[in-house]
Parts: C-alpha cells; sequence; structure tokens
C-alpha cells in the first residue's frame, strides 16, 4: 500500500485545567503536525486521471492549511471542539477535520502532533480501509 505523508506547524497557547503540573498555566507551543494518508482501495490513481498519485498533495496543502489555520495563533481552549486541548485530543481533532474535508476515496490513518521537539501525540486508526 503506498501513502503520503503532509506535515505543517502552528502557534498556539494553552493550558490543562485538569493537569496538576505545571501545564495548568497558560503557556504556548509551536505544534508540529504529521498526517499520513491513504487511498480507500490502495490504489495510487488520482482522482480523474492517470496521475500515479495517492492524492495531490497541494490538495492535502490546502485542506491542511484551513484546519490549521482555525487554531493558528489562538488560545486552544477557547475552541469548541477542544475545552481540554491536549496533544491528543489536537491529533483526532485534526485528522477528523482532515477526513471530512478531504475526498471520500482517501483516509487519514494517522495523526501526530509534536507538542516540544522531543513529545508528540498520536492517533491513528485500527481500520485503514472502507
Amino acid at each position: 500500500m503506498f501513502s503520503v505523508i503532509k506535515t505543517a506547524t502552528f502557534d498556539a497557547a494553552h493550558h490543562l485545567p485538569h493537569y496538576k503540573g505545571v501545564c495548568k498555566n497558560l503557556h504556548g507551543h509551536t505544534y508540529h503536525v504529521e498526517v499520513e494518508i491513504v487511498r480507500w482501495n490502495g490504489d495510487i490513481i488520482s482522482e480523474g486521471s492517470n496521475t500515479g498519485m495517492v492524492i495531490d498533495l497541494s490538495e492535502v496543502g490546502n485542506t491542511f492549511k484551513k484546519t490549521i489555520g482555525v487554531l493558528d495563533h489562538t488560545l486552544l481552549n477557547e475552541h469548541p471542539k477542544l475545552k481540554n486541548p491536549t496533544a491528543e485530543n489536537l491529533a483526532r481533532w485534526i485528522a477528523s477535520e482532515l477526513q471530512a474535508n478531504l475526498p471520500a476515496s482517501v483516509n487519514v490513518i494517522r495523526c501526530r502532533v509534536w507538542e516540544t521537539p522531543t513529545g508528540a501525540a498520536e492517533w491513528r486508526t485500527d481500520n485503514a480501509s472502507k
């Protein structure tokens, strides 16, 4: 099976109100996000043409940019669906938003959110086929 991987970064602040450590206080990160996408049927044929692509990376990039743009330079705790904006919850939300806005023939199978250069959380599906 082939997959494509796209990365993006954004800056945002958050605090973790249910956490007992220093992250309960307001602080910011430069998040690095990596998503992996496969075509439902395993083919590497782009929509309507014989390009040999899983999906055009510029299409993924545009969708990714819109999704990340909602989060960039915000207080994540104020986002309606991220009341507890952990890296885990961010990974799940970003994957869900991308999936909803990409063609139905592709599947977001993994989303990794790096909160620091040495720490990340990853969401991945346990079902990569339709």
